[in-house]
This record gives structure tokens, sequence and C-alpha cells, in this order.
């Protein structure tokens, strides 16, 4: 895989695994409601009536509602024949992205009591934040079109991003695992439309946690600094109960019984990933892909291997011989007490009988020895899975053998504490402490693209703002060309990095501003990426002759035009901020915009020809 390949696919991914984390539920179901509540309650003077989820249409890919995704869908063609909902509206699926993917941008909506007024409200991913619902409780409307002509036309004050219509017109949801109320797992398994590879077509994406502040330590770290088995265990055990449903999805589309699959997770969902690996016959999996994902505890993953044998001994106790289990004085009890102390010792033995309840015997003999076979690969970094752990640093580390170097590989990993946890599925001792760009570990710089490194840079909001920055610089094709950039994916990172790095220094230091824009490492709405879009975007509008021209984005086959006088007044007024990263480097792209990257040797071969 070339760098270029390998950034698109990693942006891709990254895309997906945010995905995971939508309310895809509301694709096929609508908010249980009681009429009598929102009665009772529209009476009392001050209540603000909660917009309510009814506009479920079952349509799994796609942006906007056709004629065709009627006939197809029974839950579409009933809201149609109830006039819930009508043809160019946005699907189900695309709110439901649009709510995760623009969840920090605040839009306009109708005051609840004054419809002529307008307020701000956080889109936060809830998908209920894109409906109007009037005082009275008795109207609902959805407040986004699909793109800003209809959004005029229907007297919207939002519509779709780009963002979310090159996901929603790519990627088909072929199954989607709710939140278990056990523990909390959710899984989607995707179909890519626009795979190069007949081999990355099906993607299965787990989703992590998002918690934000020390609530994710506390739920995702124990004191030793190790990963909390307990909070893994009943997501694992999840994730082998409905192993088989995604299996039968997939040989179902396919109508074979031969596929390959990706893997793909953040955090917690990464951690799930790399269990789905050892959990499965790895010649089903084509490639892994996690993202600031913790690994394995301290002795690798047999505590994993344990923790299904106690929870499956546990089962066949509860049915032979309940007597022995339940005796506390009992030698039988204590020993499973251990076995459940050794996976973790926050866990009780009454936590296992409902794991074993669940589990059931959804593991076989034969699955078990598996798990313990690819357990031993894990600790010697063999597998035949394509493997890629994406991590963030807070600062490029030094090319050349030194100390700053050494130095920096070990104080790097520590400040990412989740995605340092644990031996990772594919990597081995010396991967972990020689801390570096390999063709299994890529290691990404966000330093400084929020005002807290620890607080941020964890999540997937840094991690996509810098792929959609790589991939931006890597469709240049004077970039493509550079020695750096074509030789091998971790020579490519550590460039990239690097450049990153200086353009942060300059831009922060108002060496390559000429907008009369000021921008501080402190500042709440944009950071040096955005203002560098600004930049760009600001000299493009005050061209007469590139804003004469047509320019459309293209959404698997789908044109849109570009509204430009629209994107020239967002320029002028400074409207751009860091919330629109990826949008904007999308519009860009349509725009044919690129930038080339000069560095000492382009210089060098300047100086030369002058």
């Amino acid at each position: 895989m070339t760098p270029k390949d390998f950034i698109e696919q990693a942006k891709d991914y990254a895309d997906v695994a945010d995905a995971s984390y939508a309310m895809l539920h509301y694709i096929d179901n609508n908010e249980e409601i009681d009429p009598r509540d929102d009665e009772f309650r529209a009476k009392i003077p001050a209540f603000k009536p909660p917009a309510r989820w009814i506009y479920a249409d079952g349509i799994k890919l796609g942006y906007e509602i056709k004629e065709e995704n009627i006939n197809k869908s029974v839950l579409a063609k009933q809201l149609f024949n109830d006039k819930k909902i009508k043809l160019g509206q946005p699907t189900a699926y695309a709110l439901a992205i649009e709510a995760r993917f623009s969840q920090d941008i605040e839009i306009k909506t109708p005051k609840y009591d004054n419809p002529s007024e307008l307020e701000p409200t956080l889109i936060d991913n809830r998908i209920q934040n894109l409906i109007y619902r009037d005082k009275k409780s008795d109207k609902q409307k959805i407040e986004v079109s699909v793109n800003k002509e209809r959004a005029i036309q229907d007297k919207n004050t939002y519509h779709l991003s780009p963002r979310t219509k090159y996901f929603t017109s790519r990627f088909e949801i072929l199954h989607h695992q709710l939140n278990t109320s056990m523990s909390g797992y959710s899984h989607t398994l995707f179909k890519d439309h626009l795979a190069k590879d007949s081999k990355d077509t099906y993607l299965l994406a787990f989703r992590g946690t998002e918690i934000r502040g020390a609530e994710l330590f506390k739920d995702i770290v124990l004191t030793d600094g190790s990963i909390a088995i307990g909070v893994a265990i009943p997501q694992i055990i999840s994730l082998v109960k409905f192993k088989k449903e995604v299996l039968k999805t997939i040989e179902k589309d396919i109508k074979d019984s031969i596929y390959k699959l990706n893997v793909v997770g953040h955090s917690l969902g990464g951690h799930l990933a790399q269990a789905f690996c050892l959990c499965h016959k790895t010649e089903a999996i084509h490639k892994l892909y996690t993202f600031n994902a913790p690994g394995f505890g301290g002795i690798l993953a047999s505590l994993l291997n344990i923790a299904i044998r106690v929870i499956r001994l546990v089962g066949k106790l509860i049915v032979k011989c309940a007597k022995k289990l339940f005796n506390l004085l009992g030698f039988t009890r204590k020993i499973i007490d251990k076995c459940v102390h050794t996976c973790n010792p926050n866990d009780t033995l009454e936590n296992y009988t409902e794991y074993a309840d669940t589990l059931k015997q959804e593991i076989g003999e034969e699955e078990i020895e598996n798990l313990a076979i690819n357990a031993k690969e894990l600790s010697k970094a063999q597998t035949k899975i394509e493997v890629h752990h994406i991590e963030t640093i807070k600062n490029p580390l030094p090319k050349e053998e030194s100390f700053a170097r050494e130095w920096k590989q070990t104080l790097e990993p520590s400040i990412s504490v989740i995605s340092d946890l644990g031996y990772k599925y594919g990597l081995n001792i010396i991967d972990k402490l020689d801390y570096k760009n390999t063709q299994r570990l890529h290691l990404l710089y966000v330093g400084e693209l929020e005002t807290s490194y620890v607080a941020t840079s964890h999540f997937l909001e840094s991690i996509l703002q810098i792929l959609y920055f790589y991939n931006y610089l890597l469709q240049s094709p004077s970039n493509q060309a550079k020695i750096q950039l074509s030789q091998s994916i971790e020579k490519a990172l550590d460039y990239l990095n690097s450049y990153s790095k200086l353009l942060m220094e300059l831009i922060y230091g108002n060496k390559l501003i000429t907008n009369a824009t000021t921008i501080t490492k402190t500042s709440k709405n944009d950071n040096y990426l955005s203002v560098y879009q600004q930049e760009i975007l600001h000299i493009f509008v005050h061209n007469p002759k590139k804003m004469a021209q047509r320019y459309e984005y293209d959404f698997n086959g789908k044109s849109e035009v570009i509204q430009m006088e629209d994107i020239k007044e967002r320029v002028i007024k400074k409207e751009l901020s860091k919330n629109d990263t990826m949008n904007t480097f999308l519009l860009l792209l349509a725009l044919e915009i690129y930038t080339k990257i000069v560095d000492k040797n382009d210089m060098k071969c300047l100086l030369k020809g002058a």
C-alpha cells in the first residue's frame, strides 16, 4: 500500500469509526412516546416540549429520500403515505450521521414559543436537535435540508454537510446492533460501495467510549494502569454473541461463505476490534484499523482466554452443581473466586453468573482453542492480518538517533494514557519500547489543534482533522512525487508530522497570514488548520476568473453544484471555524485547489535553477 493510499483509507476508516457513535438505531426505530405525558407537560408555562423522533424510514444508503427509496422500504412508504416525509428530504440515515459529524456545531432553530425568532441549538449528536416542535406540541418539522438551495426553498436554516453526503452515499448499513443493556456494546456492519479492492468491501465498526475528562479514566482504566478487563469482558461476550449474526449478514449479501472483512474501532471500540481478531479465524479478516485504542493487559490476551473459560465453567456449575458454586467456604468457590479476581480485582462471581447466562454455549471448544492459539501469536506479533494502529502524539519524533529522540519516545506514549495500555494486536514489546512510525504503528501529530492536548487528543475529532489534512496534501501530484512521501508509510508520516508542526509554528507566529487574521493557541473557534484554509480560500474567492467557473461535488455519481457566492460570503465574514475543517478540505478538493509543499530540497533546486 502506498503512503497516499494508506492515508486515504485511514481517513475513510476514521469516518467509519466516527459514524459508529451515531444514533443509527433511529433508521429503523422511532421513539416510544406516551402522548399523555406530553399533554400534561404542555400545560406547564415554562415547559419546552421535546422534539420526538418519528421519522424512521429504513433507508440504509443515500442521503436524500427518492421515489426508489420509498418503493424499497416499507417504513418509508408508510411515512410518505402519512405525509410525515416528502421527496427530497434527508433520510434518517443522513440525519443520524449529520448529528454525529456536526455535533459541535450550533444551528439556528425557531423558538418553541415564538417561531418567528431563532435561537442557537447545539447539535450534540442528538438527532432530535435537528427537529423543531412548537409550544402546543402538535406540530413538528425537520429543520434540515439536503443542500443550500433546498434550505432556502423549505425555509430551513441548516443543510447537510458534504462530509455526511459523501459518507451516506458510499457506505451502506447492512447490520446495526443497538447498545446492549448489559454492556453498552454496539457494532455496525458497513458495505463500502467505492472500495478499490473487493477485499475492502465489508467493514465491521465497534463503538467505543467518548466519555470526557476524568470519567474516561474512571471507566476504562484501573489504578494499576492496565486495561479494565471488567469493562471489556461484558462487551466481548456481547461481541461473541452477535458475531454469528454479522457473519450471516455478510454471507447473505455476497451469497457466499468465503469473504474478507475489515475491522475498525476507536478507543474501547479498537480494543473490541482486536478481541474480534482473537475470537475469529484470521483467514476471514483482511485488515484491522484501531484509533487510540488500548491493547490487552500485562499477561496479554491470556486474560481474555482465562475469563471466557471461567465464565463457561460458571455456566456449567450452575447447571450441574450449584451448591458447590454458592458454598462460600467450599474449595470450588474459592478457586472460582481466585480466577475471577485474576481477570479483574473489581469484579464478582455474581457478575460472572450473569455473563455465563448471556454467553451460554455461544463459544465452542474449537473457538476456545483458536483463541488460545491467536493469543500466543499475539505475544509474538505474528498475524496474517494487515494491522494498522493509529495513535496521536503531542510532538513529532526527531528522525535522527539522539538523546532527544529517546526522551520523546519515552514521553509521548505516557501522555496518551489510553492508547498506551497493554499490548496491541500485531505489535510486540520492541514496538512498545522503540516508539516510532512503523508499517503497523502510525503516529499522528495533533498537538496545538486544541487548547488542551491531554483533554482532547484521545478523541476522533483531532485524528480526523489531521488525516483529512494529510489526505488533502497527498492529492497534489507534485507532493505525491516527493521521495519522502512516496517511499514508505512510516517515512511519509514522519515528514508530514514535521511539516504540520512547522506550519503550526508559522501560523501561530503570524508569519504566513495575509488576511489580517490574528490567531493564538487559545482561540476558541479556530486552530492553525482553519486559518490555513481561510487564507487559501481568501485568495481564491478574490480571483474573478476562478469564481466564474462552475464547480461540483461528486457524491458517488450524484453531482451537486457548489454555491460559490455562499462560499465567498462565508470567507469574507470569516465564518469558517475549526468545526468546519473536514468539510472545508472536501471543498478545496472539489475546487481543485492544492497546496504544494516546498522544503529545503526544493529551495536548493530553485536556487540552482536561478
